[in-house]
């Protein structure tokens, strides 16, 4: 389903993706018909499922990674009710090992996409975009979300439906202190990369992730 769509209570084609049971093969399939068939020629897929990525055999492969310490936060949010803080960190910490581990192609920090940087300008000169800062504004374009990026969908709210932004934050968080804590420390658009980790907890990450953090780093886009 398009959540950007659904938030705006917008007709979407896309939302026929909610009766296929996450099937990636009839996603890809559908995602194709709908989008590239009207004449859009690039689709950012931001998943982990592999299968999915192989599926769509994209001419260009780029790969985002996340700073562990935001990646941990996000987890801490998210998951500290189901399985406590600790082990919500240390669970963010084998994700982030494990989702990139022998990462591939064009590597950029996703930090890196969400404000003008060199990087992100060096990213449109690769896809053979013109860059403009108007483009940070991505509320204002026709995207279709199909995840769960609720950041995203937060900057949305605040732009079009401003009046409902506390509600759909308490949506969100589904009743999670640190859910709600998460996403009230955002001044402004939603960066993706809050911070709500102690000190302790933030050195705790770094031992285990910053030497696969800084060989990324090592080999990101410039």
């Amino acid at each position: 389903m398009c959540r950007y769509c659904d938030a705006l209570n917008k007709p979407c084609s896309l939302n026929k993706l909610k009766d296929i049971g996450g099937d990636p093969i009839k996603a890809y399939e559908i995602i194709a018909k709908e989008l590239l068939e009207k004449g859009e020629d690039i689709i950012i897929d931001s998943s982990s499922m592999r299968k999915w990525f192989n599926l769509s055999m994209p001419d260009l492969r780029i790969t985002l990674f996340r700073h562990p310490v935001s990646l941990a936060s996000s987890h801490v949010k998210a998951r500290t009710k189901k399985m406590g803080r600790a082990r919500a960190i240390g669970y963010s910490c084998s994700r982030f090992i494990g989702m990139y581990k022998g990462a591939y192609g064009i590597l950029i920090e996703y930090e890196n996409i969400v404000e003008e940087t060199s990087q992100l300008k060096a990213l449109f000169s690769l896809i053979g975009i013109d860059f403009s800062p108007n483009y940070l504004k991505y509320w204002e374009y026709n995207n279709h979300i199909v995840g769960g990026n609720e950041g995203a969908l937060i900057n949305v709210i605040k732009h079009y439906k401003p009046e409902e932004l506390d509600a759909f934050v308490k949506h969100v968080s589904r009743g999670q202190s640190e859910y709600e804590k998460y996403y009230k420390m955002a001044e402004g658009n939603f960066p993706g990369n809050i911070n709500i980790l102690t000190k302790e907890e933030e050195d705790l990450v770094m031992a285990r992730c910053g030497s696969l953090y800084n060989q990324l780093k090592m080999n990101e886009l410039r």
